[in-house]
């Protein structure tokens, strides 16, 4: 299914109704009929025939939009695909859009000797012919371009191409085949009820690809298209005239309109409620898109009490042009998201539910699909695909998704998606980020605000909100709103009004625009201002920054809620007003409590203002006069201790200086040598000079740390929002190594005694040991929350304690460090008296449970170890994977080697001990499971089971046909649990169990806790055959993070189930134990529900189960369980829904 046909199978019906309707003034419309439309697009097929028109696109660019319909169905009447070009523009421009298509044809219409320039230098006219009565002309394009490009598209049926208008992004050439418009106009065609007697407005520009809908949605379903000339649309007043027209006209008014919110808030708020949305006009239907839709109240105070005009929400990206999701607006069911959003930074409107053949995902950083909160939204498809660009169809892998670059917020409980802002509209301001978008949410709930614009010009560093003219609101009164309801970041620096809202070619607000209206009125203000409207200014300027409307003299800044942040802005602009330098001592003064008239005796009196020396590109410092600071009364302690230097393998000593008192002396003499500081030791007025520097990139908010060595060589290691940690020469600067961290570092680093590591926090939640000289990372520990702490040597420099957002302070050894991450858990050896572990530095080390002194490491293949190993107290042997395939066997008393194997993927799983210690199991990553004997590593049997296996194996003993066997339990990648065991001498799959995502190494991706039986799936569960013992498997599961799993529950015959489960929640380690009392207790096959009741006795809770009682001890801790319908079936016992951050199971023997 075409366009061409879409319209067709429609004008065959409707011959004698109006096709389009031109609106030129209120006594000059012109009509045109669909059978006239089918007239004429074959005469237009037929003169691109006969001038053998060849490639598959033809340009066109025309004036008069009415013929545009018939120019391009004759186009497409011959399988051809169209460009709309405006030839007004640059002709290189014009070019460059020409070449990747192949374009040889252009239809324009008659100059009448205004050809343009590229036409003049690259064109040949062909022919001339009339349509709709209208001289047009057939131009070849001659120039130099690239014909096979448009060769490797003949097998695909495009429609257009078009240039996204670079708003959000650089401007792309995107290609439209007419399999993925088509659905978009049959859908909407339904949603929209659309009849012959519609009348559509052609609201967008030929340029934006919305203007394809407004077309065929007309000219698909019989109805009419208005087109207005640029006269009437550049006027508000003729354009509502020839809207909702009050003379007689061949129409009543139009009826479906399609705007962008800026093109609807162009009009005044008059004529929206007084004719638009007034109760007998005429429009029915009103679609905004192309743009966030206007806030709720913005919507209410246009549409008043207009209850039969729809209103709808559109959405989408011409990258998958045109929309992809319509949520239909009901402005009293949707306050119920008004009132939930009220305080977030989030439209309430939701962007509705995916049109046809459109797949909406929204993702996390890393790529993961976010089922609650805020992501980018993508939008793909099987067979709505453009191309973009260069790109091929052979070469893209479908689904294809495109990132939209919109952060949009997923609420689980509705089920609906809400716009939240750009990525590009996240500015960086004094070190803080700032969504422009949330300024402008948060001033549109001002009262009397109502439509206005955040912009940022990263030049001069200003930050300002545009207001429309009609404002209620008085610019001091906004300005004290937006003080108490944004961060201090986010306050503009100036607020104004504009007549009326430039918008571009496509009826988007032009921001370039809004900025600079900005700046010009920030110039406008810039009168200078003199000493003796210093007090004056810094109370205007303390009364806007605070959001006071009066001012008392006793007032202090920070009993108002000033910050740190808002007194340097509010310096800054003092400074930038009365041009001069502003006391440093004002600023201890807001701080520490002074009132405001202290701060003004401050300001009057302060005769040390700094002088700035603004030197020439030529000088190479910068320095500040500074009276000779140095420390009174200072205590010194030196700490020395012997230690590794690991980068050269010999013994140093690094000296650290703790300053006991830092009250500073002022002093007018010289500096003594020994204090060793960069300010000279001469003179009243030394200078501090900048001896080098070193570019990270971002904001640097963590403090240097310096290791001085007693060799002489000096480290200054610091990190910054960069993610970058870097160590330094004291005295050149040189970069000795740098370390990237996943996340930004606020804490600043501890350097240990030994002096060959720091330690710091990260945004990521870890806290990182890092080597100084090499920049390995030696240990990571991770939080539940960002760490901006600074971690602090304590217990004589062997721990450090170091705080977190997840509200804990951590005390962590700095005695062992590895020389990689340790992501394997340790295990038990030597009779318990010694603990193996892996680590990233591809070691394996044997260390004591008493004080956890190295009995051996070694290195058993050439890869990082990722799984945990495996010890056998019968053979005194310790197996262990590497993630280069290397299955390893060593001796528990001295680490030697017993014997090796090597297999073709990564271990990531744990290896496991089969037949009472005389097999060992390892699973590599492609899904092949290798059984060895323990002894030599004779290889038994492997399995290959379809899927990538993260996930350790589980053995347990099971009584089947009256003897016990063992069974394996594997989770996989491809969703599904597989019960292994021995048949003769293979194994084999018992049975399997698909859940409801992947399983990650020791977790998968839901909430849910599964209790399988790994007997049989079959086995009847009546009362009578739970006597005996039977041998059970609980999964757990946690949203999007990979945790812990492996767990078995052993049920003894006298039919009490005990399982202990560990949770972990908000830093608090709590146990809970489930007694589950089976006795006269019914269990049927299919579904029984068993009534549930909580309720809560002292600080424990309980959980009421027919006849029996599951108790839940929880340090005095509260834990709310969301349980879904509990079914009894051969499969699942029971499955419990949880709601937790944090969840782990631990293996527990009974």
């Amino acid at each position: 299914m075409s366009l061409y046909d879409l319209f067709y199978n429609s004008a065959t019906n409707y011959l004698q109704n109006n096709a389009i309707i031109t609106y030129y003034t209120g006594t000059h419309i012109f009509t045109i009929k669909y059978f006239e439309v089918i007239v004429e697009s074959q005469k237009v097929s037929k003169y691109l025939k006969e001038s053998c028109v060849d490639g598959n696109y033809v340009a066109v660019s025309l004036m008069n939009t009415c013929l545009f319909p018939s120019i391009i169905l004759g186009i497409m009447h011959l399988n051809k695909a169209f460009i709309y070009l405006d030839l007004t523009i640059n002709k290189e421009h014009i070019s460059n859009d020409l070449k990747p298509l192949g374009v040889h044809w252009l239809v324009v219409e008659n100059m009448d000797g205004n050809t343009p320039v590229f036409l003049l230098e690259h064109g040949v006219l062909r022919k001339r012919f009339t349509v709709h009565l209208v001289t047009i002309e057939l131009w070849e394009i001659i120039t130099s371009i690239n014909e096979e490009k448009w060769k490797n598209h003949t097998s695909i049926e495009m429609a257009y191409a078009i240039k996204t208008s670079g708003t959000t992004g650089e401007s792309k050439l995107i290609q439209v085949p007419h399999r993925c418009i088509v659905p978009n106009i049959q859908d909407l065609r339904g949603r929209l009820n659309l009849q012959p007697n519609d009348v559509i407005f052609q609201a967008a520009p030929l340029t934006f690809d919305p203007s394809i809908v407004d077309i065929f949605l007309a000219l698909s379903s019989g109805a009419a298209l208005l087109v207005v000339s640029n006269e009437v649309r550049l006027s508000h007043t003729r354009l509502s005239e020839s809207l909702f027209p009050c003379t007689a006209t061949p129409y009543l008014g139009v009826t479906v309109m399609q705007v962008t919110p800026s093109f609807l808030s162009w009009w005044p708020i008059e004529t929206l409620q007084n004719i638009m949305f007034q109760p007998k006009s005429t429009l029915r239907a009103l679609i905004l898109g192309g743009e966030p839709p206007p806030h709720w109240d913005i919507l209410m105070e246009w549409k008043g009490g207009n209850v039969d005009c729809k209103l709808f929400n559109i959405y989408g990206i011409t990258e998958v042009s045109c929309w992809a999701s319509l949520h239909e607006v009901d402005l009293c069911r949707d306050k119920s998201f008004v009132d939930k959003y009220r305080l977030e930074n989030v439209n309430p409107i939701p962007l509705g539910t995916a049109l046809s053949g459109t797949l909406l995902s929204v993702r996390d950083t890393l790529g993961v699909e976010v089922q609650e909160g805020e992501g980018e939204m993508f939008i793909g498809s099987m067979d709505r695909v453009c191309l973009i660009n260069e790109e091929l169809m052979a070469n893209l892998e479908l689904p294809l998704y495109r990132a939209t670059g919109d952060i949009v917020k997923v609420d689980s409980q509705s089920g609906q998606l809400f716009y939240v802002g750009r990525k590009d509209r996240m500015v960086k301001r004094h070190g803080h980020r700032v969504s422009l978008y949330l300024v402008e949410q948060v001033a549109n709930k001002c009262p009397g605000v109502g439509q206005c614009h955040c912009v940022w010009d990263s030049e001069s560093g200003t930050l300002g909100l545009l207001l429309g003219s009609k404002v209620k609101c008085l610019e001091p009164a906004i300005q004290q709103y937006l003080v108490k309801s944004l961060p201090p970041a986010a306050i503009p620096d100036i607020i104004t009004r504009i007549p009326v809202w430039p918008i571009t070619n496509n009826g988007k607000i032009d921001y370039q625009k809004l900025r600079q209206i900005m700046l010009c009125k920030v110039r406008d203000n810039e009168e200078p201002h003199f000493k003796d409207d210093a007090v004056d200014t810094f109370h205007k300027l303390w009364s806007k920054y605070l959001g006071l409307s009066k001012l008392q003299q006793q007032d202090t800044f920070v009993q108002h809620g000033g910050t740190s942040f808002i007194a340097l802005q509010l310096l800054a602009e003092m400074e930038k007003i009365t041009d001069q330098a502003v006391s440093p001592e004002l600023i201890p003064k807001l701080l520490g409590g002074s009132s405001l008239r202290e701060c003004c005796e401050c300001l009057v009196s302060s005769s040390h203002s700094l002088n700035y020396a603004h030197q020439g590109n030529s000088s190479r410092h910068s320095s500040l006069n500074l009276g000779a600071v140095v420390p009174s009364q200072i205590n010194v302690d030196t700490v020395t201790k012997d230690s590794e230097n690991s980068c050269s393998n010999s013994t140093e000593n690094i000296k650290f200086t703790l300053v006991k008192n830092t009250s500073p002396l002022r002093l007018k003499k010289n500096i003594p040598e020994q204090y060793n500081c960069v300010l000279g030791s001469q003179g009243e007025n030394p200078k501090l000079d900048i001896r080098w520097k070193f570019d990270l990139r971002k904001c640097v908010d963590s403090s240097p740390a310096i290791a001085q060595y007693t060799r002489g060589r000096g480290v200054t290691v610091i990190g910054s929002h960069s993610h970058k940690l870097v160590s330094l020469d004291n005295e050149t600067g040189t970069l000795i190594n740098l370390t990237e961290l996943p996340d930004r570092i606020e804490s600043s680093v501890c350097i240990i005694p030994s002096g060959h590591a720091g330690i710091v926090g990260c945004y990521n939640g870890s806290v990182y040991c890092v080597h100084l000289s090499l920049g390995d990372v030696l240990w990571e520990f991770p939080t539940r929350g960002m760490v901006k702490s600074s971690p602090t040597l304590c217990r004589e420099g062997s721990a450090v304690v170091v705080g977190s957002y997840d509200q804990s302070l951590y005390c962590l050894t700095v005695q062992f460090p590895t020389r990689g991450m340790v992501k394997s858990s340790p295990t038990l050896c030597r009779e318990g008296s010694a603990v193996v572990v892996g680590s990233y530095d591809q070691s394996l080390y044997c260390l004591t449970v008493q004080d956890g002194t190295m009995l051996w490491s070694v290195k058993p293949g050439e890869g990082s170890i990722f799984s945990s190993p495996c010890a056998s107290s019968i053979t005194h042997m310790v197996f262990v994977g590497t993630l280069d395939g290397t299955c390893a066997a060593l001796s528990e008393l001295d680490g030697s080697l017993v014997w090796a194997s090597q297999l073709e993927t990564p271990v990531f799983s744990s290896p496991a001990l089969l037949s009472a210690d005389t097999q060992v199991l390892f699973v590599e990553v492609a899904g092949t499971l290798h059984c060895f004997s323990v002894l030599d590593g004779t290889k038994i049997w492997n399995m290959n089971i379809a899927g990538n296996i993260f996930s350790s194996p589980c053995v347990v003993s099971a009584t089947v046909d009256n003897g016990l066997k063992e069974m394996i339990l594997l989770g996989c990648h491809n969703k599904s649990i597989y019960c292994l065991h021995e048949d003769g001498d293979k194994i084999a799959i018992k049975w399997t169990k698909e859940l409801d995502s992947p399983i990650f190494s020791t977790s998968c991706t839901s909430s849910f806790i599964n209790c399988v039986n790994v007997e049989d799936k079959q086995e009847n569960l009546s009362p009578s055959s739970s006597k005996k013992a039977s041998v059970y498997a609980v999964v757990a599961t946690t949203e999007g993070t990979c945790l812990f799993t492996k767990v078995f529950i052993s049920i003894p015959a006298y039919r009490e189930v005990y399982d202990y489960v560990a949770e972990r929640l908000n830093g608090l380690s709590v146990t809970i134990m489930l007694d589950w009392l089976a006795d006269n207790r019914d269990i049927g096959l299919d579904e029984t529900r068993i009534d549930k009741k909580w309720f809560n006795e002292g600080t424990s809770t309980y959980f009421q189960v027919g006849n029996g009682v599951k108790r839940h001890p929880m340090c005095n801790q509260k834990l709310n369980y969301f349980v879904s319908k509990w079914r009894i079936t051969t499969r699942f016992l029971w499955n419990a829904k949880l709601q937790v951050n944090f969840l782990k199971i631990m293996v527990t023997n009974f």
